[in-house]
Order: C-alpha cells, then structure tokens, then sequence
C-alpha cells in the first residue's frame, strides 16, 4: 500500500490523541464528527456488548501483564458478541491490515463479506483513511480505542461503533486486533434484509 502523507498527518494525531484533522476528514464529506476515545472504561461504552468486550481484554492484560495473546479471542468465551467481531492482522509493518474473520452481522449489514481482503481495499476513501489511521496508531500506543462514526449516505446503516483492542503473540508488537463493531439502525426498517445494496466507490 502506498502511504500518503494524509495517512501520516491522521496517524500522527491520533497518537497525540488529536481528533481535529479526522474530524476535518469527516467534515469534508459533510459528514458528522467521529467519537474517539483512548482507553475508555467498560462502564463508558453506550453499548454494553462492547463494554464487555473490553473488560474482557483488561481482565487478561492484567493477569498476565502484558497484551492478550491472539489465541486468547475464542468465539466460545465471547457469544454475546459473536457475529459482531472481526479479527485483524497487520500486514506490511502495520500499514495496512486483513480481515482474518468478519462477522455475521457485520457482513449482512455492510452488504458485503470482507474476510480475507485488506483495510485498504474498504470502497470509501473516508472510512478507509479513517480505519487505516485508528488501526496504526492502536499498533503504536498499543492500547484499547473506542470509536464510532457515521458511514456515508450510500451505506445502509446509520453508524458503527468499534471496540478496537491490541492482540500480540510476544505481548509486546501489536500484531493483530480483535474488534467489536456494532452497527446502528437501518437506513430504512430495521426488518427488512433484502434492501438492495448501495455500495459505491467514492
């Protein structure tokens, strides 16, 4: 993936815990700020699942005392968010990442499966700056990252919230991630799983 220097301006500031020039990036496509939030406590998350989800990892970081090994994301242990996961792995120094699972529920309402493919290739340049900037500051600062963010128009749902949380096979180098991402209400009912997808590429 070839790194521009907005990637670097973005990544920067995350890691300075700066959220003005991703809102300048949401802002540019009139779209509304994104919330970001650095090591959140579980009770904080509006989602409980999530909230869950990070106490989880917190409870493991500190029985061991360094990051939860990838093994430790086992779907048996984590049911009242399966289907809502996805799992990470950086690829070229943590520059770009692959989707090595991604939800049930995820996929039926992004319309799209993209276990397998890379960040890079998400079809919106926002999100895509946005998901590539959180990631690699979260493999820099080495810590958990709460996000939501309101997707564009063509996107059938109104917004996600992520629950992003560090993984590493010698506690130390972020090597993957294990993420919670909730999606909010249908752009249209809630029921109705046949709304044709609305997908672009800009």
């Amino acid at each position: 993936m070839r790194v521009d220097h907005e990637f670097e301006r973005l990544v920067d500031s995350l890691v300075a815990g700066d959220p003005v020039p991703c809102e300048r990036l949401f802002a540019a496509q009139n779209a509304d700020k994104p919330v970001i939030r650095w090591t959140p406590e579980p009770s904080s998350i509006p989602d409980a699942r999530l909230g869950r989800l990070l106490a989880a990892w917190l409870a493991e970081r500190e029985r061991t005392g360094v990051l939860p090994h990838p093994d430790w994301v086992e779907p048996a242990d984590l049911m009242f968010v399966v289907g809502y996961l996805m799992v990470l792995e950086a690829v070229e120094g943590g520059v770009d990442f692959r989707y090595r699972l991604y939800g049930t529920e995820i996929s039926r309402r992004f319309m799209r499966d993209l276990t397998g493919h890379r960040v890079s290739e998400v079809p919106f340049r926002m999100t895509r700056l946005f998901f590539l900037a959180v990631y690699r500051a979260a493999c820099i600062r080495k810590l958990p990252i709460y996000t939501h963010h309101a997707p564009p128009s063509s996107v059938n749902v109104t917004g996600w919230s992520r629950m992003i949380l560090p993984l590493s096979r010698d506690g130390t180098t972020v090597d993957r991630f294990v993420v919670g991402n909730i999606p909010g209400p249908w752009r249209g009912s809630d029921d109705d799983s046949t709304m044709t997808p609305r997908v672009t590429t800009s």
